[in-house]
């Protein structure tokens, strides 16, 4: 039997404390520690949206369910607060373009070819460019976060480790490093996203038996309109 968690579990925890994270913000500012908890939420997604981006077949469906349902969430928040911003999802989003612009170059030096790295520059700008325009969550640290776990599992491939278990180690070294240099960007108690590391490290690798990926896609405009909702209650 294989120990450890599932990515279904994983997932589950990031979710559980993304939602203690905005009651935190939104319902009880006065309890720091329910905005410590919520620090768990963002990487586990994150490194999700890296192996997402390694092992789906169908990349194209993968960026345009993210990206749509972030459009949506991003008009219904102008809708509630008149202002653009850019939700988690339109920050993985850009992420996945740049991880599939990066894979690309990959790809080519796997070959033996001579890939330039133009194209991904041009992506990593454009995402850059973007942040600059409008409020991304996360900002563009945020963004290239699961570049640092893709980075180093290429490099651990470039070195002759193309093992599971060397890439997994590789992979959350440079997923650490992301974290380091996020919790530096953005302040506050942001230094606890490193607890995440935690969960990731005792991943299985394991999907789990039931299909949650549409659960996961919908929690996050659900789970924003719930507290939204309560918070409108609280002030009537």
């Amino acid at each position: 039997m294989e120990f450890g968690l599932t990515k279904n579990e994983l997932k589950l925890l990031a979710a559980a404390a993304m939602l203690v994270d905005h009651i935190g913000a939104v319902l009880l500012p006065q309890f720091l520690v329910l905005r410590i908890i919520g620090r768990l939420a963002f990487p586990i997604f994150s490194y999700s949206i890296y192996e997402g981006c390694r092992y789906t077949h169908d990349r194209k469906t993968y960026l345009l369910q993210i990206f749509g349902l972030g459009l949506i969430c991003m008009a219904g928040y102008y809708i509630y607060e008149g202002t653009v911003f850019g939700n988690v999802l339109i920050t993985f989003s850009l992420s996945i373009c740049i991880l599939y612009s990066f894979r690309l170059l990959e790809d080519k030096l796997r070959c033996g070819e001579k890939g330039s790295p133009i194209p991904f520059m041009a992506v990593l700008t454009g995402a850059a460019l973007v942040c600059r325009v409008i409020e991304v969550d996360y900002g563009f640290v945020g963004v290239i976060l699961p570049l640092w776990a893709e980075v180093f599992a290429f490099a651990g491939e470039r070195a002759g480790r193309s093992d599971p278990a060397f890439q997994k180690r590789f992979s959350l070294t440079g997923f650490a490093v992301g974290l380091l240099v996020l919790s530096c960007a953005v302040g506050s108690v942001q230094i606890f996203c490193l607890s995440a590391l935690i969960p990731l490290a005792l991943s299985s690798g394991r999907k789990g038996r039931l299909d949650l990926k549409y659960f996961f896609y919908f929690f996050y405009p659900a789970h924003l309109m719930a507290v939204s909702a309560a918070a409108v209650l609280m002030e009537i």
